[in-house]
């Protein structure tokens, strides 16, 4: 099965290490009829430096880079374009972005692989994410997975796509994720959008991906981009209803906490308010 991954980094971060641990990770995912294909771009780098990189890949891996630095949605809506024009995904194939420090432990890959080769409906398979991920059984057990599940455990390393869903959503909305205002969002928005044009979602409740989990440092830091988010599917489903008003519950805790400044919490809310009545979602074909 063809397994396409997503990847930026930052040059100037100084986290080459953690790099390399993500790229070693996929490697020893290597398997008998696995076809890998990885897009990594380079930010803040130098077509010099992105040639010694490239070369460093015992896989397929297509490196590109850029001078400058741009949003983590951006760069991930620059290799999803290049790689649609590649015809790099297949119709039944697995697509997932993996950030730069995190890691894949080994049977990840062939364990997601082999799920949604069992189903032909799983459009999106979302897995828990650790510091001690463990090694994915075979077969991977699952159960579905509602909104509650996807809102509250996707990341961007948490979600595995089925190719024919990504396609369908096509790019990460671009006013998300670090880089912009609104800081976060962008994995549960392309999450949501996947979850609503398959026709199943799978949940695994495994730590089967090894990253930080979300705190409540970072729960206040992205904020007003996981209430955009959830404003703009809420009436789309009752759940979804029901989890954006259980979000504005939230920043209210964490403005009594002091995580969360009530200027800040206030300007979510209008923001938020106005996408509601506005500018809710729409499924277009």
């Amino acid at each position: 099965m063809r397994v396409v991954l997503f990847t930026t980094t930052d040059m100037q971060s100084g986290r080459s290490a953690d790099f390399w641990t993500m790229v070693r990770s996929v490697e020893r995912n290597m398997a008998p009829g696995l076809d890998v294909k990885h897009y990594v771009l380079l930010q803040r780098s130098t077509e010099v430096e992105c040639g010694e990189i490239s070369a460093k890949f015992t896989y397929d891996a297509s490196v590109i880079w850029r001078a400058d630095r741009v949003s983590l949605s951006a760069a991930r809506n620059e290799m999803l374009e290049l790689a649609l024009k590649d015809g790099a995904f297949s119709a039944d194939g697995v697509v997932a972005f993996p950030d730069d420090d995190c890691w894949y432990p080994q049977h990840l890959l062939a364990g997601m692989s082999g799920l949604f080769a069992s189903d032909g409906d799983i459009g999106l398979a979302i897995c828990r994410i650790s510091l001690s991920p463990v090694e994915a059984p075979a077969p991977l057990p699952f159960e579905g997975a509602n909104f509650r599940t996807i809102i509250r455990r996707s990341t961007s390393n948490s979600i595995f796509v089925r190719s024919a869903v990504a396609a369908e959503v096509k790019s990460f909305d671009p006013v998300l994720g670090l880089g912009t205002p609104n800081q976060g969002g962008e994995d549960t928005d392309f999450a949501l959008r996947s979850a609503l044009s398959a026709k199943r979602s799978a949940f695994i409740d495994l730590e089967l991906v090894g990253h930080k989990q979300s705190d409540l440092e970072s729960v206040a830091k992205y904020y007003r981009g996981g209430l955009y988010v959830l404003a703009r599917f809420a009436r789309q489903h009752g759940r979804l209803m029901y989890e954006m008003v259980r979000k504005v519950m939230i920043g209210v805790v964490l403005v009594v906490q002091g995580r969360l400044s009530l200027a800040k919490f206030t300007e979510a809310f209008a923001y938020s308010a106005r996408t509601l009545l506005f500018n809710p979602w729409k499924k277009t074909r």
